[in-house]
């Protein structure tokens, strides 16, 4: 992931609410652009809130601009297994992750600063 590591940010979300997701992305928007170009941020979407990373709540154009400002996104594994979402069906540029939680608890143990959305 680009970045100085200087800010380290990661984002969990779980929820498949459009408007959950709205704020998210907002705050995720603005965070990025207060703590600058340097900034690793990262957003760890498992159980409903996966369905961001589809495009399925509407919010493609955001996520794309998100990602042009190097914010990365991360999409649990089991989650789409379960939900019978094939990585096909994910946005450009969206990784998978074994274990969504553990992912988060990787970042936390590394001193990435944690955000509950």
């Amino acid at each position: 992931m680009p970045g100085d590591n200087r800010y380290r940010v990661v984002f969990q979300l779980d929820d498949d609410s459009a408007r959950r997701h709205g704020a998210l992305l907002q705050s995720i928007a603005n965070t990025a652009a207060e703590l600058g170009a340097g900034a690793s941020v990262l957003v760890v979407a498992h159980g409903p809130g996966v369905r961001l990373l589809t495009g399925a709540t509407g919010f493609t154009d955001q996520l794309a601009d998100l990602r042009a400002q190097n914010v990365a996104f991360a999409a649990f594994a089991k989650t789409m297994s379960h939900q019978e979402i094939p990585a096909s069906a994910l946005l450009p540029g969206v990784d998978v992750v074994s274990a969504g939680v553990a992912e988060v608890v990787r970042r936390q143990h590394e001193r990435w600063a944690y955000v509950r959305a």
